[in-house]
């Protein structure tokens, strides 16, 4: 379906240039780099989204500004460019929050608890899940909430509060049966966790659990991550 959704943009790409409707193109571009992000082509999107973001400027278009910065931003955070990434995600935060764009502001959120958590930064990955999921409740956002459970499991794992990170990620996981991401994270956060209390059997089901989730959902980058702790582990292949 990716492929598919690819092939359609780049042939709408084609058509917007030789029509010479530059808007309506760099819409497209950014769309192009969406599910260049979707499909773990990083370094593919980052000068996409900075030439629709280039365009968006020049016209004044400055939703479009947010979500190039914002798309920059999580991709520099997923390619261990994290003090950047959410350097470019609190400016779009600050635009959407200009703009009133109350679904743009939770994504920020969501994104920045991830990036602070890939910088080291526990406590503030902390503060921004809660945010985000206090922003999607007040929304009604469902999968934003999920998401930003997801990210505070995570980052209370690595800041110790283990008695707390187990109750958040086992309560998302229970939530998150329609959406194979979120369940793939949540279980490599379990398996975190329970290599944190030392529980190494346990923690391996977790990350098996998760690589086979991550597969599943398209994600080879975030499989190949979780099934390198179970080589570390000496667990590459799941128990019989």
């Amino acid at each position: 379906q990716l492929d598919d959704g690819m092939a359609l943009l780049m042939r709408a790409a084609a058509a917007l240039q030789a029509a010479g409707a530059p808007l309506l193109l760099v819409g497209i571009t950014n769309g192009i780099a969406s599910l260049q992000t979707e499909r773990e082509e990083f370094e593919q999107a980052i000068p996409a989204y900075e030439r629709a973001r280039e365009i968006f400027e020049r016209h004044g278009h400055m939703r479009g500004v947010s979500n190039c910065m914002a798309g920059l931003g999580t991709n520099l955070a997923l390619m261990g460019r994290a003090e950047q990434g959410r350097t470019l995600l609190e400016s779009a935060l600050k635009l959407r929050e200009h703009m009133d764009d109350q679904y743009g502001i939770m994504a920020c959120q969501v994104n920045l608890a991830t990036a602070c958590r890939l910088a080291g930064h526990g406590e503030q990955a902390v503060e921004w899940a809660r945010s985000a999921i206090a922003h999607s409740r007040k929304i009604g956002s469902r999968i934003g909430e999920l998401y930003g459970g997801t990210e505070l499991g995570r980052a209370l794992v690595e800041a110790g509060a283990h008695d707390e990170a187990s109750q958040v990620l086992e309560s998302t996981l229970r939530a998150a049966s329609s959406y194979p991401v979120v369940v793939a994270e949540c279980q490599d956060g379990l398996g975190d966790l329970a290599h944190a209390k030392g529980d190494l059997p346990n923690a391996c089901q977790g990350w098996h659990g998760a690589a086979a989730a991550f597969r599943l959902a398209g994600q080879p980058r975030l499989a190949s991550s979780v099934e390198a702790k179970l080589a570390l582990a000496g667990r590459p292949e799941p128990d019989l």
